[in-house]
């Protein structure tokens, strides 16, 4: 099951994507989600309580746009999980 969120900005391209890296991080501490950089997109992929959770996070010079891929044990969380999507998101306002 996909969680596919677009989220506009209006930052400078360099700001937008030092926000995103720090919603990585954040994500990082919180989940146990492992990240790195390849060009303009951090891919993830989740360990510990968020094993099996792999996705991406693109950042263009105008909308970040997130998909994250969740394991069958995960589905029931759906919910929750894309409130804390659309709030980690929000962050690039």
């Amino acid at each position: 099951m996909k969680i596919e969120r677009t989220h506009p900005h209006k930052l400078p391209y360099p700001v937008a994507r030092a926000r995103a890296e720090s919603i990585a991080i954040e994500m990082s501490a919180a989940y146990g989600v492992a990240w790195y950089w390849e060009a303009s997109t951090i891919h993830f992929t989740g360990s510990g309580v968020s094993k099996g959770v792999t996705g991406f996070l693109v950042v263009a010079k105008d909308h970040a746009r997130i998909v994250l891929e969740l394991p069958m044990l995960l589905w029931g969380l759906k919910t929750v999980i894309d409130a804390s999507v659309r709030e980690y998101l929000a962050q690039l306002d």
